[in-house]
């Protein structure tokens, strides 16, 4: 591993200045999927003339890139997925994100100490049951 670190010929480069400076990575490496999970503080100038000129917002995205079976190439799958929708405080940030094994999801842990699974099949998270329908473990005496 660490002669091919330091033959410095990368596969692909991934750019910071896109990416934001905070992002995750997640390999599965039976799909050869690597997803990158950013989010960035985007600038926008209002067009109106108002006061502030200058606006933040911030971005969480996920990107999406499949190896071929040599792992030589790697290519990105799809557009890039905007997590704003589903994500609506500006300070919640994503902690962890992980592969579901077998399936074609990941699960995101945010800094609110919530997981949700995201399917790249529907492009949407998993419906969320109320606390109610969640079985507790069985009670051991």
């Amino acid at each position: 591993m660490n002669e091919t670190i330091r033959r410095d010929r990368s596969i692909k480069s991934l750019n910071r200045e896109k990416l934001g400076e905070e992002a995750l990575f997640a390999f599965d490496e039976a799909k050869r999927s690597l997803v990158v999970c950013a989010s960035s503080k985007v600038s926008m100038t209002s067009t109106e003339k108002c006061y502030p000129p200058l606006t933040v917002v911030d971005q969480l995205q996920l990107h999406l890139f499949v190896f071929d079976e040599s792992f030589r190439t790697l290519q990105a799958q799809g557009n890039t997925i905007n997590l704003a929708p589903w994500y609506t405080q500006a300070e919640t940030t994503i902690l962890h994100a992980a592969f579901v094994y077998g399936n074609e999801e990941i699960v995101l842990v945010d800094s609110t100490a919530q997981a949700r699974i995201f399917s790249f099949v529907t492009l949407q998270f998993r419906y969320d049951f109320p606390h109610s329908h969640i079985i507790s473990p069985p009670t051991i005496y």
